[in-house]
């Protein structure tokens, strides 16, 4: 329906009357007065007279029309928008722009991700208003310019994107205003890591969502998936998605090539790959094969961590021998030290401390407190003295209280579920050679069993603090038990138990996921660590504990490579990051049928499609064409009919 901006102007049509008027005054009647002279011309004027006044109504019509056609330009006509017909009133615009890895494909001498961010750069609008959304980051309310600046810097992401949560993120950032639109850009291959499913409720009916999605489908790829160590020999796990595919295959180590071979995937898609290599000092390495597929998968790094030393402490007089001969020096830095030259700075060394039959004065218990509190490790070995052994678990904080049994008892049973003993026993055995306990501690409040004796009561046992608490409820001593004589069963307990402190690092972490690194690093001062890679610096989330630092990097760092962990200038160790490998398994989403869900082609056309929601098609320009047509004519008709 045709509307007018300027309605008020339809009062100049009074103004037509005015011509009207003046051929109305002309075509006035006049008195006939018959000369006999010349009655032979009343034909001619009769037949003149009608030419005439034919030809001024027709000019009237032609200069009414005219006059008509022009006040109707000046009333400026247009056929309202599609927003002016829905009443919408204001528009909000909202960009996703997917960051995960998976945008990295390869299209042409480009990826996908540079592509869109070159198209972005390309076609926003200055002086219009966006909020951007990215995997990690959200930008609201900027205008073009200031986005265009934003763009340049934003960094792929190491974590897949969730399109539910993006979506859900969406409609609440949105405006539910009535009157409004919300123009929803969504630029993504819609990779399906977390086996979503887009249901309709997810679209907010408030908005327009328009797919910018380029996928590809049928991109060949060769990914190095997972490298671990086994003994000394390597293992290295590759796979590619399509038959026939091959690339030569690299082990550098500190640039360094250790190893080589080549990659045909001509009969299966997966390859395990094996090499053997020894090394004992701490270094860093690279696995590297060529594809052009996805370009982040063809690397892996990774780090041979030195082994270092757990440090056990035996407070006491004369430390036990099966002690000494498990706690081997080529694995462990078992010291011994009397009581009365205890002390913090000496304690806070060590890893595991261990608890000989000293009865310890109150002040060295707080000392004992204080290291349990920064996630020290305590070993209780049972005095004879049910007193003595009381009044060590109450300034230990523990709330329980013990009496003597002494019963003859067997151990007979092993907790093969707990963490301490995992990958320790090939196999659960129920019958074995039961070790005998004469005299033994009952306790009122146990905590996680490690061995029990056949009264149901914990032989050895773990109580949870900071640090954690490991208590053997019997003097292990000839006349009283057994135990010492069993190594199946004394080595396991006391060797992992000094083993708990000692974390395993891996050959590398994957980015993104909830990475705990626990550094063997006493902090003097107020030092931080830091993450150095290229010219990146990382201040990660640390965590003192005595002499260990705990490192906590699940958002941090975001780029692959090999980083070294620096304190006061001094680099300690290497850490190698990789991306992981769930997003270059080519699975994609389907978009659902919503009336108000689109795919699109290019960032032009969403701005087209916004652009012909707000304009009004105007036809002023028209009327006041046909006005001067109606003009033209009408001289034209003055010029050459005369009457």
């Amino acid at each position: 329906m045709m509307k007018f901006l300027y309605p008020q102007i339809f009062w100049a049509f009074f103004l037509l009357l005015i011509p009207i008027i003046i051929h109305l005054i002309k075509w006035r009647r006049y008195k006939e007065q018959l000369f006999t002279n010349v009655a032979f011309l009343q034909e001619i004027e009769l037949t003149a007279r009608k030419s005439r006044r034919l030809r001024e109504l027709i000019i009237l019509s032609l200069r009414l029309l005219a006059f008509t056609f022009l006040i109707f330009a000046f009333a400026f006509p247009f056929f309202p928008s599609k927003a002016d017909e829905y009443n919408i009133k204001n528009f909000k615009n909202y960009i996703f722009l997917d960051n995960s890895l998976s945008m990295s494909a390869v299209s042409g001498p480009s990826t996908n991700w540079q592509l869109y961010k070159q198209a972005l750069q390309q076609n926003l609008n200055d002086d219009q208003r966006y909020t951007f959304l990215t995997n990690d980051d959200v930008y609201r309310d900027m205008e073009g310019r200031q986005l265009k600046q934003i763009l340049p810097d934003i960094k792929m992401s190491v974590l897949p994107v969730r399109h539910q949560q993006v979506l859900q993120r969406i409609s609440l950032l949105s405006s539910k205003k009535l009157g409004t639109i919300n123009n929803v850009l969504y630029i993504s291959d819609l990779q399906n890591v977390y086996n979503e499913k887009l249901e309709a409720s997810l679209f907010d009916s408030l908005s327009h969502y328009q797919f910018l999605v380029h996928q590809k489908v049928d991109l060949p790829n060769i990914s190095i998936d997972t490298f671990y160590k086994h003994g000394n020999e390597f293992h290295i796990l590759v796979s590619s998605n399509k038959h026939k595919l091959t690339s030569p295959i690299k082990v550098k180590l500190k640039k360094q090539l250790i190893w080589q071979s080549f990659l045909n995937f001509k009969d299966s898609l997966k390859q395990h790959l094996i090499f053997n290599y020894s090394s004992s000092e701490n270094s860093a390495g690279r696995i590297s094969l060529v594809d052009k597929g996805f370009l982040w998968d063809n690397s892996l790094f990774f780090t041979l961590p030195s082994q270092e030393k757990n440090k056990i402490l035996w407070i006491g007089d004369t430390i036990p021998d099966f002690l000494k001969k498990i706690y081997t020096p080529d694995e462990f830095v078992l010291d011994k030290i009397n009581y009365k030259h205890l002390d913090k700075n000496k304690l806070f060394k060590y890893d595991l401390v261990i608890l000989g039959n000293q009865n310890l004065p109150d002040t060295h218990q707080s000392i004992l407190r204080e290291f349990l509190s920064n996630y020290g490790h305590i070993l209780v070995m049972a005095p004879e003295d049910e007193k003595r052994f009381n009044q060590l678990l109450q300034k230990l904080g523990l709330s329980t209280s013990v009496k003597i049994d002494t019963g003859l008892v067997y151990l007979n049973k092993i907790n093969y579920k707990t963490k301490l003993f995992k990958h320790v026993f090939m196999k659960e055995v129920k019958n074995f050679a039961y070790p005998y306990i004469k005299k033994h501690y009952q306790f009122s409040k146990s905590g996680s069993w490690l061995y029990k004796l056949s009264d149901a009561s914990a032989f050895a046992q773990v109580f949870e603090k900071k640090g954690q608490i490991f208590i053997i409820n019997t003097p292990i001593n000839k006349k009283n038990t057994n135990f010492a004589d069993a190594p199946s069963l004394i080595v396991p307990l006391f060797y992992q138990i000094g083993l708990s402190q000692r974390q395993e690092r891996p050959l590398y972490y994957t980015l993104g996921e909830n990475n705990r690194v626990r550094l063997k690093i006493k902090n003097q001062g107020d030092e931080v660590v830091h993450l150095r890679h290229k010219k990146d610096d990382i201040i990660p989330y640390q965590l003192n504990q005595f002499n260990h630092i705990e490192l906590q990097l699940n958002k941090t760092p975001i780029e692959a490579g090999i980083y070294q962990v620096v304190i006061a200038n001094d680099t300690i160790k290497s850490l190698a990051f990789n991306y992981s490998r769930r997003e270059n398994r080519l699975k994609f989403l389907n978009l659902p049928s919503v009336n108000n869900v689109y795919r699109i082609n290019s960032v032009k056309q969403w701005h087209q499609i916004q652009k012909k929601w707000q304009n009004k098609k105007t036809l002023w320009a028209w009327f006041l064409l046909i006005a001067l047509v109606f003009l033209i004519i009408e001289m034209i008709l003055l010029k050459y009919w005369q009457g």
